[in-house]
């Protein structure tokens, strides 16, 4: 069994994720605006895909969600999934592969 070490920021209490999220509210939108207004929470986000396809074109992700809000708060999240390396660093060192033993397959 491997041990990952995780930055000192992960042991805090509360932490802000965004991700695609198909019930959005505006409420929803003013609660995470007030905390990232209002204290340091970290803010994190799953990915900075702007479009998610769906049967019939495109609708807004992730990516565009954390832009509304960026715009709205002047603070940006940090990405930490596909395709953020750290996400890649961390598997690799769990599985104890290198980058040239690696293959990464995405969803689009």
């Amino acid at each position: 069994m491997h041990s990952i070490q995780f930055p000192e920021f992960l042991h805090q209490e509360f932490h802000l994720l965004c991700a695609y999220d198909t019930e959005l509210t505006y409420e929803k939108l003013v609660q995470v605006c007030k905390q990232l207004t209002e204290t340091k929470v970290p803010w994190f986000a799953t990915n900075p895909d702007l479009r998610c396809p769906i049967d019939f074109g495109m609708v807004p992700d992730c990516g565009s969600i954390c832009r509304m809000i960026t715009a709205s708060v002047g603070r940006e999240p940090e990405y930490i999934g596909k395709p953020a390396p750290g996400m890649v660093y961390a598997c690799l060192e769990e599985t104890g592969c290198t980058p040239k033993q690696t293959l990464l397959i995405g969803d689009r």
